[in-house]
């Protein structure tokens, strides 16, 4: 053998030649470009020639020529290892061309002879597809053309089919710096992107490009639906036409013999042919690892008469092979494959198996068309490694939310659809919350099904809390339990044991465990890195469940809690967000509800956690929905439960000063017949017995006046540490303002409660300077004896005036519960007067249920 042989470029194999074995096993021009380079071994009886001289030749790197070489030893069947395996190439490259030569040159040669088939085997196949063809169609005309409702309804798919978008590039396979992650998560608006919108290509256009095409999405995200379109399509001569469809769900799989290539058979109703297939390649297998023996061990003669009788018996097999319409369909590329829900394989090993039996499938018959769809980050690698394009589907938009809105409503009620979606647009999109929830498709179904015989859409009402609220509670319910019930998966073995084996209560308190975490985190409320979640997830299986986690048991749970639920979703690598940041917010009220009324202050007092909720609330504006269950979490935090033996006694004295409070402002505002918010009369009686008449005014007047009031009557420390004498000055003359004020507004009704009072406001209003003296006066003022008559007279009046209630004698525990109470009030007060936080209407319903005893409470909702 030559130390360097090399390829004789100058003789070829025929065009002709070449043409028949591309189409007979399917090799890419690449390839074919690499069997030209062996031509002059095959025809002078050459060496085979190197990598390296291919390469050079073909211009190619040396990893492109092995790659393409790999490619036309796996489609000969040529499984041997090391240099022998281009000797075996070398001759049945000559085989193949003697054999082919000796066919053209008999006379009526046809020329399909790759096919070894005859004008009459063509009509004879063709008069086997079409009744294939057809037994397919009536097959999924009646098994795939309905989808099933949340009510156990069914409806045709295309009388609510929404043309489906779909990413070019899924979120998980993104590296994201973190400075850059605002590009897929809009942390200023509290949305998140899934990708730029140029990204987003027509579902069925896609489709019709890849052939081998994986559709990952979260549920409820219209998969399945997609794929039943395409079968519709197909079935109606749109998509794919010249095919044979077959739609495999694997939900349906039962038992972990399950075979994916038996199914197939069973939908043909082809049963045997596979076995009957697979005994004839072996018969193949077994000539060929002959023919490979006979290079090294017979004489040329023996060989050659050896290799005659082997191809001979190879050319029989393989046209009693061909003659197996399985066989035939499948080498011919006939099949188009529609397989739904690869991650609803009931069990880990069973999936597994059901990866490497589509893998294997599409890489021995890769000239069908196969599209499968699975749930966002499911085990994709033995899939992905089949030359898969991997796509993921997109969220709504909104012209897709008002097809999908306005074909529901063609579907009920046929002529007024238009008019339907008007009022759901206008009732929809005015509650950002409920917004964002119409994008995933699942919940849009729930939606209007919820809504189809609601009478908002027939009296354009707007939707009322409680109604918002059982949305929600639908939606999240929908999310974790019922997706997967109507699908009848049985036996899902989807995720770790340890996650398994949550109750369904269980799993939303670990959700709940990872909004509360996240919601206090001062530099970011949306984003978690994947360390910093899984962490979170050991914490709670530690803390709830007495049960160490490791990290990736850990990392096991987060991907089944994706995959099952699609409440938490990994937007770029390794960074993932709730798929939408009002569930997170319903879930972070939650834990919120939960506290008891001292955890509650805590949180109240935090700063912390108060920038956090201004942070959110101004993110989402208007955020009444928000706002709303935190005025529900304060009002529950002194809720008189009979269950809660701990808290009845406090909270049981708390209503009864409540209820007293109430009736009191009640009856001042018909005495006294002023322009006060009953809320701001309220106020004043709240806080007066409890705390002190600064705490009185100051809370009063902002429930009144809707802006914060400073009734300090220590002037003084406005001259303590300021440079700018000037502007304590002004600070001290506003405060002045504010007292003389808020001592006036307040005595009309303080005199109805006790003439005393009201004439001990009046005299201490009479020892507030004149707001025109001059800065030196107002300053001697400050540091005379008269301050200090001022602040006598207004501690006498607090040390008067502190029972004012008859029966408000409160344990000090009562009186700090009442205190956090207090502080609970101020802070939502100070909330719904962010400007834009919540809508106008809303803040006079805060307003006018504030302070409210429990059974008020109840009378008004």
């Amino acid at each position: 053998m030559n130390s360097s042989p090399s390829p004789n470029h100058d003789i070829h194999f025929s065009l002709d030649f070449l043409t028949d074995l591309k189409e007979e096993y399917k090799f890419t021009e690449g390839e074919i470009e690499v069997i030209k380079c062996f031509s002059g071994a095959v025809l002078e009886n050459n060496d085979t020639p190197e990598n390296k001289e291919i390469s050079n030749h073909l211009l190619i790197t040396d990893s492109t020529v092995s790659t393409r070489l790999t490619g036309v030893y796996k489609k000969f069947n040529i499984s041997n290892s090391g240099p022998v395996k281009k000797t075996i190439l070398r001759d049945t490259l000559r085989d193949r061309y003697q054999s082919w030569s000796k066919q053209k040159s008999q006379p009526g040669t046809n020329k399909n002879y790759q096919n070894n088939q005859q004008p009459n085997d063509l009509q004879a196949e063709d008069n086997i597809f079409k009744p294939i063809q057809e037994r397919c169609k009536q097959t999924i005309n009646k098994q795939h053309s309905t989808i099933r409702l949340f009510n156990k309804d069914t409806i045709k798919v295309e009388h609510l089919y929404v043309d489906v978008l779909l990413l070019n590039k899924p979120s998980q396979t993104k590296e994201v710096l973190p400075s850059e992650r605002g590009k897929y998560i809009n942390i200023v608006d509290g949305i998140s992107k899934q990708s730029n919108p140029d990204e987003r290509c027509s579902g069925f256009d896609v489709a019709k490009k890849y052939n081998k095409l994986l559709i990952s999405g979260k549920p409820g995200s219209g998969k399945t639906t997609f794929l039943k379109h395409l079968a519709q399509c197909w079935s109606n001569g749109i998509f794919q036409s010249d095919s044979i469809a077959v739609v495999i769900e694997f939900r349906n799989i039962q038992g972990e013999e399950w075979s994916l290539i038996h199914a197939i058979e069973k939908e043909l109703e082809l049963e045997g042919n596979w076995n009957k297939i697979q005994e004839l390649k072996a018969q193949k297998k077994k000539i060929k690892d002959e023919l490979s023996k006979s290079v090294s061990e017979y004489s040329n003669d023996k060989k050659n008469l050896k290799n005659e009788q082997s191809l001979k018996k190879l050319q029989e097999l393989e046209h009693e092979l061909k003659s197996l319409p399985l066989e035939s369909l499948l080498q011919q590329g006939k099949l188009l494959l529609l397989m739904d829900g690869l991650d609803e394989v009931p069990t880990d090993k069973l999936r597994r198996s059901v990866q490497r039996q589509i893998s294997d499938l599409a890489q021995e018959y890769e000239n069908n068309h196969f599209i499968l769809t699975c749930r966002i980050q499911i085990d994709l690698e033995t899939v992905l490694t089949s030359d898969f394009t991997w796509v993921q589907v997109a969220d709504f938009n909104t012209e897709q939310v008002e097809h999908f809105v306005k074909n529901w409503f063609t579907m009920q009620t046929d002529d007024k659809a238009e008019q339907k979606w008007q009022i759901f647009n206008k009732i929809f999109f005015q509650d950002k919350a409920l917004n964002e929830l119409a994008f995933t498709p699942v919940l849009l179904n729930l939606i209007c099904l919820i809504l189809e015989n609601s009478s908002s859409l027939d009296n354009k009402l707007a939707l009322e809390s409680k109604d918002i609220n059982h949305i929600y509670r639908r939606g999240i319910y929908l999310l974790l339990t019922e997706l997967n019930e109507v699908k009848n998966i049985i036996g899902w073995e989807r995720g770790t044991e340890k996650y398994r084996q949550l109750s369904n209560k269980e799993k939303e308190l670990l959700l709940i465990h990872l909004a509360a975490h996240k919601f206090v985190n001062p530099d970011n409320f949306i984003t978690f890195e994947e360390d910093e979640i899984i962490n979170q997830i050991i914490d709670f299986f530690k803390k709830d469940k007495k049960i160490q986690l490791t990290n990736n048991e850990a990392k096991g749970v987060l991907k089944a809690m994706e995959a099952q639920h699609g409440l938490l979703i990994e937007r770029a690598k390794q960074w993932w967000t709730f798929s939408h940041l009002t569930l997170q917010e319903y879930f972070t009220i939650e834990w919120l509800t939960t506290l008891t009324s001292k955890e509650l202050a805590e949180k109240v007092a935090n700063n912390v956690w108060q920038n956090a909720v201004q942070r959110l609330v101004k993110s989402q504006k208007p955020a009444d929905r928000f706002v709303r269950l935190i005025k529900q979490a304060i009002d529950n935090s002194i809720k008189v439960d009979e269950n809660d033996m701990d808290e009845l006694e406090d909270n049981t004295n708390l209503q009864k000063y409540l209820t007293w409070v109430f009736k009191q402002s009640q009856v001042i505002q018909e005495a006294i017949q002023a322009d006060y918010k009953p809320i701001a009369i309220r106020a004043f009686y709240f806080t007066l017995p409890m705390f002190n008449l600064t705490h009185a005014i100051e809370f009063s007047i902002s429930c009144d006046l809707s802006r914060n009031f400073n009734c300090d009557f220590d002037f003084e420390k406005e001259f303590d540490g300021l440079i700018d004498i000037n502007k304590s000055f002004d600070r001290a003359r506003k405060r002045i303002k504010d007292c003389r004020k808020g001592l006036k507004r307040f005595q009309s009704f303080a005199c109805f409660l006790d003439p005393e009072l009201g004439n001990r406001l009046a005299q201490i209003t009479e020892l507030l300077p004149n707001l025109s003296v001059k800065d030196p006066d107002l300053q001697r003022w400050v540091r005379s004896s008269d301050i200090q008559q001022l602040k006598n007279e207004v501690d006498q009046v607090i040390n008067q005036h502190l029972n004012i209630c008859p029966n408000c004698q409160f344990s000090d525990e009562q009186k700090q519960k009442l205190q956090r109470y207090y502080d609970a009030n101020k802070f939502l007060l100070d909330l719904i007067n962010i400007q834009g936080t919540v809508s106008d209407a809303f803040r006079i319903e805060i307003e006018n249920s504030l302070l409210l005893p429990w059974e008020e409470l109840q009378n008004r909702s």
